[in-house]
């Protein structure tokens, strides 16, 4: 028989769960409230956007010269697929706000 051995770096979550475990096998239940439950999932939520990610904007000429370098890389039918997918047939035909998108697609993010 085989066997998978998975590992999870996830402090909290063992943290938890070695919690829950101890509770159920000492039969002493320390329940939170719902609020205090819900306090704890806002902080872990929250995290703060690194400075240097910031919101790249694209000019049409930066997407048209991104094109060029990815049909050229990959072929015609692929960047065509990516025209259709944003509803163009020509790359001046993508909206400008979707200039973001077709350029992680462009670049396979």
């Amino acid at each position: 028989m085989n066997t998978i051995t998975i590992k999870i770096e996830a402090p909290e979550l063992v943290e938890a769960l070695n919690h829950l475990a101890s509770a159920i096998c000492t039969g002493q239940h320390n329940i939170q409230s719902v609020e205090t439950i819900q306090e704890l999932k806002a902080e872990s939520v929250k995290q703060e956007v690194p400075d240097e990610i910031e919101s790249t904007t694209y000019s049409i000429e930066d997407v048209r010269a991104a094109f060029s370098d990815y049909a050229k890389a990959r072929g015609k039918d692929k960047a065509k697929a990516i025209l259709a997918k944003y509803g163009a047939n020509k790359v001046t035909a993508i909206n400008s706000k979707d200039y973001q998108a077709v350029m992680q697609d462009i670049r396979g993010e």
